[in-house]
């Protein structure tokens, strides 16, 4: 098994207590800023998801557990998360489960 080493007074020393292990994507911190965008969709986007579009900044409001994101130019828009899936909504739908764009998370 391939051991992490230290460099210490000039040499390499062996260090049997570090290593690397897997990470809980909660352990991470969330974006400061989320661009929403299309390159095209079937059927078209229609008038409520395609103004969901644009840059998101990090809110300090968290919803559903979760880090959301406000719309930077449409401050009823945001990004969400409520019951397993994220929302492009409004600000009067935050926490459920509506709005204009949607994906469930893994």
């Amino acid at each position: 098994e391939a051991m992490w080493k230290v460099h210490r007074g000039g040499r390499w020393e062996p260090q049997p207590g570090v290593r690397c292990v897997e990470s809980e994507i909660t352990e991470l911190s969330p974006p400061v800023a989320i661009r929403l965008e299309s390159s095209g969709v079937a059927g078209g986007l229609g008038v409520d998801a395609s103004l969901a579009l644009g840059v998101y900044k990090l809110s300090s409001t968290a919803i559903g557990g979760r880090a959301a994101w406000k719309h930077v130019s449409r401050p009823d828009s945001w990004l969400a998360f409520a019951e397993g899936t994220w929302f492009a909504q409004p600000a009067s739908a935050l926490g459920s489960r509506t709005g204009w764009l949607s994906v469930r998370a893994n």
